[in-house]
């Protein structure tokens, strides 16, 4: 039984790039990505991947590395974007995550 999300590669086959383009424009729930959000995309920060870089939930990566946590889900979501300094302090992180733990619980 086949499942009716999977798409009927055989009707794809057979399109157009163009057929295909005008598909995807067409898709009210799924639309294609603007100009503008590839740019927005491109400026946000990793800060999700960052998290699971270090295997930590996002209670546990905010509160190992002093990040408030509603901050924090904000970045993740694309709500908002991190300033320049949290941006160089999450590079610092990525780079020297234990060091950054050790200092920070020193402190």
């Amino acid at each position: 039984m086949s499942n009716p999300a999977d798409p009927k590669w055989s009707e794809l086959d057979v399109m157009t790039d163009e057929q295909r383009r005008a598909a995807a424009h067409a898709d009210t729930d799924n639309p294609p990505l603007s100009p503008e959000d590839y740019k927005r995309m491109a400026d946000m920060p990793r800060v999700r991947q960052i998290r699971r870089q270090l295997r930590l939930s996002p209670q546990e990566f905010a509160d190992r590395y002093c990040i408030d946590p509603d901050a924090l889900k904000s970045w993740e979501q694309g709500l908002s974007v991190p300033g320049a300094t949290i941006s160089a302090y999450l590079e610092v992180i990525v780079r020297e995550p234990d060091l950054v733990r050790r200092a920070l619980e020193a402190a």
